[in-house]
């Protein structure tokens, strides 16, 4: 049913059991929302169970409850029209599956209650608790930002469109979205804080617009252009050729693959660069390996791993960067190594490790950095000679 009127009365469509589709010019009683702005009053009070599919195509604003307890719904489209959303106006749908939404939060200009699950009932505390778990995509029309938090932690989520009006996605906006399938970031994303798609266990597919200027997408890699460093990977990406950085804060984190090759000229794996990643079993850097750094808790409990070949260009080797690599039974430097320091707990609770030979550039082992491997039966700590001092004039 399609409607374009400017006023709609209390109850008009009462009794309509079997409506399954409605198209409506606003919410509520009039276009200009100053009262009975709640979606049952045209309906008497009683939305129909039988309703599914909800597309409204003008007004300002949704008010606040406007949708509550219309749990048979699973379709509900907002047009661009709409500026403000009120608290919890869609609280309690929770058939709702797909929804389309003109910006993110409460109003359009995001200065407050930007987290999603405001227009389900959540507030700030607990930011997106009442999110149905039946809603699997959520289409965004407008809006220049997601903020920080925005959708942390909306795990049933498998796709968010994100559209060509944003420029900031903010820090941990999208963190523990586990089922996200996909990352799209349209080129006009200029922003990108860290750790936002943070546990996005899920992902399988990361594409950057072609025009981006900032950011581009490679081998289902997000990089940025500058310095060529990897933000974000996931369970398919293939590390490009063309990467300088691996970027830290968990660029790979609990991604499930098996195998990765580190292409030569990456100089640094950021910290937390693949923590648990649990089914890596096999990590192999390309010969002539630039790289220089493996950042603090880089491999941290990638409790596959069996063994690891360090390329003799490797100078450090930060704290927690391989701790409880529970499997992790061989570790071989390569010749001529560069290494000069093994820092604190760089390889504790290695407990399948049974030797290691530190090379002669070894200039500092700090504290517990192979404590509690409880099988390492030798360790050879190869002569290091330190430049001579020369004698005080």
């Amino acid at each position: 049913m399609n409607c374009t009127n400017s006023s709609i009365g209390g109850g008009a469509f009462s009794g309509c059991s079997n409506l399954v589709s409605i198209t409506l010019p606003f919410v509520g009683n009039t276009l200009n929302g100053s009262s009975n702005t709640n979606f049952s009053y045209i309906f008497g009070g009683t939305v129909p169970s039988s309703l599914t599919n909800v597309v409204i195509r003008g007004g300002g604003s949704i008010a606040a409850s406007a949708f509550s307890g219309c749990n048979k719904l699973a379709m509900v489209t907002i047009p661009s029209s709409v500026i403000s959303i009120g608290s919890g106006a869609f609280s309690g749908c929770s058939g709702l599956k797909y929804l389309t939404i003109p910006f993110v939060g409460n109003n359009l200009n995001g200065v407050s209650n930007t987290h999603f699950g405001y227009i389900f009932g959540t507030n700030p505390s607990y930011l997106n608790g009442n999110v149905p778990s039946s809603l699997k995509e959520v289409v965004i029309e407008g809006g220049s930002s997601i903020a920080d938090y925005a959708f942390q932690g909306c795990k049933y989520l498998t796709e968010v469109r994100i559209p060509n009006s944003v420029t900031s996605v903010g820090h941990d906006a999208f963190v523990g979205c586990s089922n996200l399938e996909g990352i799209f970031i349209p080129d006009s994303v200029s922003s990108i804080g860290q750790c936002a798609f943070l546990g996005c266990t899920g992902l399988t597919s990361i594409i950057v617009g072609s025009q981006n200027p900032v950011y581009r997408s490679a081998g289902n890699c997000l990089i940025q252009r500058l310095g060529e460093v990897i933000i974000q990977g996931c369970n398919t990406s293939v590390i490009p050729s063309t990467v300088n950085a691996i970027g830290g804060w968990g660029a790979f984190y609990e991604c499930s693959f098996t195998h990765i090759t580190i292409p030569a000229g990456v100089k640094s794996i950021g910290a937390h660069a693949f923590f648990n990643c649990h089914a890596l079993s096999s990590v192999v850097f390309s010969p002539n390996s630039q790289l220089q750094t493996i950042a603090a808790a880089a491999f941290y409990v990638c409790d596959g791993l069996e063994r690891i070949t360090i390329p003799a260009s490797v100078q450090e080797i930060k704290s927690f960067a391989f701790a409880n690599c529970s499997s992790l039974e061989e570790v071989v430097f390569e010749p001529v190594s560069q290494l000069r320091e093994i820092e604190d707990f760089a390889f504790t609770d290695c407990n399948s490790l049974t030797e290691i030979t530190i090379p002669e550039s070894v200039e500092k082992i700090w504290n517990e950095a192979f404590a509690y491997c409880s099988a390492l039966e030798t360790v050879i700590v190869e002569r290091y000679e330190a430049s001579p001092v020369p004698p005080a004039a």
